[in-house]
């Protein structure tokens, strides 16, 4: 998705304020505003008339319900439109012209005054077109909602009457908190009658598909309202990399205390990959990621003269830098450089697979239990002593630009997989944190093979040990990815594996149906069997034992966050990131069901606020 917000506009590239000259020569910078410019003159010219006329005709397509699939082509190509042409040179201009003189603009004709009204104007052309595309896309939500009505029958027909009464009262603004309350109950309506269904026909799956899509465009204002100070903090989000963004706003509250909570990790993978230290799309991007932190958490606790005194120690070499840095704080409102920094957060953590380490290397966690399905076999099960289970120290440095985990190949947790998912250690790498790990099994599953290519899930005789034994903090940050209970993958593959009975056994014991010939990673609209519906339904029964038991020891979340991980687009398209695809794993059929089974489980178990 772009973001359009002027802020989170002006935070990315900003960088150069600090640069010095450093990063950019004069030059540089004063080509790349003239590129700029001549990339976009012809849009302000044509700003109420070519690109905008077309856009707005897309919209009146989709919103007469005509040609549904080739106007989502064409909202796709709107939005690279929107990001490559506009976005993207916006932020150019606004970057560079951001840490350069009046003087040195003149050397090259340039007008600061013409280069600020030019930004305006493609700023609010972009607003434009961005409402245009979202409006759009709800619109083709809508006018899908009403095919399949027309097209089902019986119950199926009448939950999807129920879930056009709440779709026809979305725009695209902020959701009505009455319509809040009114959706609960066509939600708990659904949720009860197909919890209880015996299998999942296509059909079924294109009623809770649709849920999903309305259920999901509630989140954004669900995560702004917040919690009551006596309830645990609950976040949901589609990619996992979101959550980290719910983490790190807990951690400056005090929530998350200095030094970090345990993190309990519910998943099929082990989202351990590197991200990048300094990263040019942030504000303090010649900084490396944890002094970006430090900085963050100085600005939000003790004010402007820490976080300085922070970056004069860490850039004392620098003083062209330092100068630059202190002007700018003391220009802006604290409230405004913490929102700056914040956005720069989920900028630099970007991908569904990085939310671990940027939590290590920023001061959340120091100490992660990775609970795993048996299917996930990338790291070897942790031992348990003396009920205490042996964690094994992993280290966090940075090599080059990046920050990433390392492994001792002595380290003997890792397997084969693991190997392939972190990086050896390298003699020049430059340690700047270290967290200790342990694994244990998501549920007591086991895959026997009764005969040749064919399977049957058996449970182990031992039972297991509750999450006690692995946390070190009484107060934990509990992280539950929803493909921990059942995923989309490819069968042999240490680094997306498919979940028992999702694809094969499924198959043997109900015959070829619907598109089963394609791989289930590219059909999100299969079949669910009762094998699978009674594994899933244990699997979380399982999982909510062992939080339980590990709740009568004393051992409570200081913080929740789901991660749906699905490929379905919300209907309301959010205004953040955690809108975006979390990936082809937990399957679209079951990602409502799940999301409500899990919910209804921490309901029961905690003092949180969901609805």
């Amino acid at each position: 998705m772009i973001r359009i917000n002027l802020i989170i506009i002006f935070l990315i590239y900003s960088h150069q304020v600090f640069s010095g000259g450093k990063a950019k020569n004069l030059e540089t910078r004063l080509s790349i505003i003239v590129k700029a410019l001549k990339n976009t003159s012809k849009l302000e010219e044509e700003h109420d008339s070519a690109k905008t006329s077309y856009i707005q005709n897309v919209k009146a397509s989709a919103c007469f319900q005509e040609n549904s699939e080739e106007n989502k082509e064409k909202l796709k190509e709107i939005k690279k439109f929107n990001k490559e042409n506009i976005y993207d040179n916006l932020l150019l201009l606004k970057s560079n012209t951001v840490a350069i003189t009046e003087e040195e603009l003149a050397s090259r004709e340039l007008d600061i005054n013409k280069i600020r009204s030019h930004i305006k104007k493609l700023d609010q052309k972009l607003k434009h077109h961005e409402k245009l595309r979202r409006e759009a896309q709800l619109c083709i939500f809508k006018s899908e909602l009403k095919d399949s009505i027309r097209l089902a029958v019986g119950k199926n027909k009448r939950m999807l009457k129920k879930l056009d009464q709440v779709s026809s009262c979305f725009s695209i603004d902020r959701v009505n908190e009455k319509l809040l309350g009114f959706s609960s109950n066509i939600f708990n309506t659904i949720f009860k009658n197909y919890s209880k269904k015996k299998k999942l026909t296509d059909e079924d799956c294109d009623v809770l598909e649709k849920t999903y899509q309305i259920w999901s465009s509630f989140y954004e204002e669900e995560n702004s309202i917040g919690s009551a100070e006596e309830k645990i903090p609950f976040y949901n989000v589609n990619p996992h990399n979101s959550a980290y963004f719910y983490w790190m706003r807990e951690r400056q509250k005090g929530t998350i205390p200095k030094g970090g909570l345990s993190l309990l990790h519910i998943d099929t993978h082990t989202d351990l990959a590197h991200i990048h230290s300094h990263n040019k799309k942030t504000l303090l991007g010649d900084i490396s990621f944890p002094d970006q932190m430090n900085v963050l958490y100085l600005m939000n606790g003790e004010g402007k003269e820490s976080a300085i005194s922070y970056l004069n120690e860490i850039k004392k070499s620098d003083e062209k830098w330092i100068e630059n840095a202190k002007r700018w704080i003391n220009q802006k409102p604290r409230k405004e450089i913490i929102q700056l920094l914040e956005d720069g957060v989920r900028n630099s953590v970007h991908r569904i697979d990085q939310p671990l380490v940027a939590s290590i290397a920023s001061d959340v966690s120091d100490d992660v239990t990775m609970v795993l399905p048996p299917w996930a076999t990338r790291l070897k099960r942790s031992g348990i002593k003396n009920g205490v289970a042996e964690k094994q120290k992993v280290e966090i440095v940075e090599r080059g630009r990046v920050i990433m985990p390392v492994y001792d190949p002595q380290n003997d947790l890792l397997e084969a997989g693991g190997r392939k998912a972190l990086s050896v250690k390298k003699d020049t790498d430059k340690v700047i944190k270290s967290f200790t790990l342990s694994v244990t099994d998501a549920n007591s599953e086991k895959r026997v093979e009764v005969e040749p290519g064919m399977f049957i899930i058996e449970k182990k005789d031992a039972k297991q040990e509750d999450f006690s034994s692995h946390l070190k903090t009484k107060k934990f940050i509990l992280d539950i990815d929803l493909d921990g209970f059942v995923s989309e993958g490819l069968e042999g593959s240490t680094v997306s594996p498919i979940s028992y009975a999702r694809t094969s056994a499924h198959n043997k014991s109900n015959g070829e149906h619907g598109t089963h010939s394609d791989s289930n990673e590219t059909d999100s609209r299969i079949m669910v069997s009762t094998v699978e519906l009674d594994l899933i339904k244990n699997r979380v029964e399982e999982f909510f034992e062992r939080l339980e038991k590990t709740k009568m020891k004393g051992y409570t979340p200081a913080v929740i966050t789901i991660s749906d991980s699905t490929t379905l687009e919300r209907a309301k398209e959010g205004q953040i990131d955690d809108s975006l695809s979390g990936g082809n794993f937990t399957p679209s059929c079951l990602a409502f069901l799940l999301n409500y089974m899990v919910r209804e489980k921490l309901k029961n178990l905690y003092p949180v606020d969901i609805n």
